[in-house]
């Protein structure tokens, strides 16, 4: 069964590690910046990274799904070329929010168009399938 979908496998896991690292990202802040847990502010930059880590998380919940269920759809391929614009997306919003966090647009919109494409695509198949 997994041997069907490779690319959506494969980006979840990209997705995921992503995830992880930005996790990472913000318990080693935690220590650099002495920003103890239960604490969620401190200095700009570790409230950057924060964000981001958070930011990628709420984005996540809504995406995951509606890539596999493209991919179970029997759109793998699709799938998991959303799965690499959101990747993207996440990589350059990830990136230019930690510099200055008025420059995160263009990440966000390309996140955003992962989301949306793929819902859309789910919308027009479901409703093809039951006409």
């Amino acid at each position: 069964m997994l041997a069907h979908y490779p690319y959506t496998i494969a980006a979840t896991l990209v997705i995921i590690a992503l995830f992880l690292v930005f996790g990472a990202r913000v318990g080693a802040g935690r220590g650099k910046h002495k920003v103890n847990a239960p604490a969620c502010e401190g200095p700009d930059e570790w409230n950057r990274h924060f964000r981001i880590h958070q930011n990628t998380m709420e984005q996540m919940v809504q995406f995951l799904p509606l890539m596999w269920i493209l991919a179970a759809m029997g759109h793998d391929m699709w799938a998991g070329a959303l799965g690499a614009l959101f990747i993207f997306g996440r990589l350059l919003y990830a990136s230019a929010y930690a510099r200055d966090p008025e420059k995160r647009g263009p990440g966000m919109i390309l996140t955003f168009l992962a989301s949306a494409i793929a819902l859309i695509a789910i919308v027009v198949g479901w409703v093809m399938s039951v006409m």
